[in-house]
């Protein structure tokens, strides 16, 4: 059955993204794969993720010191199965030497703007998180006084001169009220 061309052949919208490098039909942005959207929908859906994690523990003994350093160590491993995974993988070792970088670039460019992504959505979750308590929303005042940064000399780097005009300065003028306070702990 011949397909339109300007029409998705999935929900004939007139919206055309693309045509899907597998079967070759058009298709809208609605109808485009979640995995790859170079693919339609119904071309790129049999793909199964692997995520192993591994992860290593090692113990090291100092006898100077009589300790034991433990150093963990964590890795991953990611696999890809399934019928639409082989016929990607196909296309990738068909590509020319020339055709390989364009594609490696536009892919890393799409883990930049997928990895841009969840760190925006994990800030956003946590800033609501962080806003909620219990069932209740609250707001958080907070107030911020800037005062000017004084360092204190030491006592040894005053002369006795800038002591008594200091003493003056604050009313002290008595001889033994200045002793009594210096002798005070």
């Amino acid at each position: 059955m011949p397909f339109n061309s300007n029409e998705c052949w999935l929900c004939e919208s007139t919206d055309i993204v693309s045509k899907c490098i597998k079967c070759q039909k058009p298709y809208c942005a609605n109808d485009a794969s979640k995995i790859d959207p170079r693919y339609c929908s119904e071309c790129m859906q049999n793909v199964v993720v692997t995520e192993d994690k591994f992860t290593r523990t090692e113990e090291d003994y100092n006898p100077k010191t009589e300790t034991i350093t433990t150093f963990k160590t964590s890795c991953k491993k990611i696999s890809f199965s399934g019928i639409d995974w082989m016929f990607a993988s196909k296309k990738i070792s068909e590509l020319s030497d020339d055709d390989l970088r364009p594609v490696m670039e536009y892919h890393r460019g799409m883990v930049y703007q997928l990895e841009a992504e969840i760190s925006s959505r994990a800030v956003k979750k946590s800033h609501e998180m962080a806003l909620v308590k219990g069932d209740k929303l609250f707001t958080t005042k907070k107030e911020t006084t800037i005062r000017e940064k004084r360092v204190a000399k030491p006592a040894a780097q005053l002369s006795m001169d800038k002591l008594a005009e200091m003493l003056i300065k604050l009313g002290i003028t008595d001889i033994n009220k200045i002793q009594e306070m210096l002798t005070k702990k």
